[in-house]
């Protein structure tokens, strides 16, 4: 009798291992990891390559870059401060990021009194991100490009991106010269039209 009751067992026994083996990996496998904080590895990759402007000289290159990656909800969840080295053409920044819907802000060649100016140096990870459709940065006239105190041509953009729950990802953000917002305002004391061309 026991002869017939000894291959049950161990049947039974080794059925139970394997349950038990098989469950004891779901929770590894960052895959099937349903935890929404859980960080994953996002590459944004920098070309520092002037345009095939012929008048382009490489001060207006981009020298230091400024990201602001912002949750869904507003939240601030990463700030990157690159600083890009003059040997490389191409520079690569591995962040670590939630999943789910991400709009990232992108300030490149921006002194720390222009950071101060836009209300960008007092912003940190887990503040709610400020509106800046009405951030003002005044540049002078005159504004010279010095490489010795570090001012180059500022530039800034944004792109939308959504962080899945796999490793590798990447994203792009062409950063142009800074965008203005300008008002003109025109008087014409002669009573005749005018018209602009």
């Amino acid at each position: 009798m026991n002869k017939i009751f000894l291959p049950k067992i161990l049947l039974y026994s080794f059925s139970l291992a394997f349950l038990f083996y098989a469950c004891s990996g779901d929770d590894e496998n960052p895959e099937n990891n349903s935890n929404k904080n859980t960080p994953y590895k996002v590459t944004y990759s920098v070309s520092s390559l002037r345009n095939s402007d012929a008048n382009a000289t490489a001060e207006e290159m981009m020298k230091s870059i400024l990201l602001i990656i912002v949750k869904s909800d507003g939240t601030i969840e990463d700030i990157e401060n690159i600083t890009l080295p003059a040997t490389q053409e191409e520079h690569t920044v591995e962040i670590l990021l939630t999943t789910g819907n991400k709009r990232v802000y992108g300030f490149a060649n921006l002194t720390d009194n222009m950071k101060t100016q836009a209300g960008l140096s007092s912003l940190l990870a887990g503040s709610t991100m400020p509106d800046l459709s009405d951030a003002a940065l005044t540049i002078l006239n005159g504004y010279t490009i010095n490489e010795s105190n570090n001012e180059y041509l500022p530039m800034s953009n944004y792109t939308d991106i959504t962080v899945s729950a796999v490793n590798g990802q990447s994203f792009s953000l062409e950063l142009i010269r800074l965008v203005s917002k300008v008002r003109i305002r025109f008087t014409n004391e002669s009573g005749e039209s005018i018209t602009l061309g």
